[in-house]
C-alpha cells in the first residue's frame, strides 16, 4: 500500500506538468523535476526498520512529484 503513494503523486502531477510545460517550456520544468525526485530519493536512503508510516510515504510523493513534473515534459520532446 505504501508504493502506490509514487504512482498516485505522479499521476496527479503529470497533467499539472504538461500544461506548465506547454505555457514555460520544458528546460526548468525538467530541472525541477529532477531536482526534487533527487531530493525524494536521497530521503528515502535515509530510510531504517524504525522509520514511521509517514517517515515511508513523504519521500515516495516527493519522489513521484519529482518524476512526474520530469517525465511528461520529456515525453512531449
Amino acid at each position: 500500500m505504501f508504493l502506490t503513494a509514487l504512482p498516485l503523486s505522479l499521476a496527479l502531477v503529470a497533467p499539472v506538468s504538461g500544461l506548465l510545460a506547454d505555457r514555460f517550456g520544458s528546460r526548468w520544468l525538467a530541472f525541477g523535476g529532477l531536482a526534487v525526485a533527487c531530493l525524494g530519493l536521497l530521503a528515502l536512503a535515509q530510510l531504517d526498520a524504525q522509520s514511521s508510516d509517514w517517515g515511508i510515504i513523504w519521500p515516495l510523493l516527493l519522489t513521484g512529484v519529482g518524476q512526474g513534473l520530469f517525465m511528461t515534459p520529456m515525453r512531449a520532446r
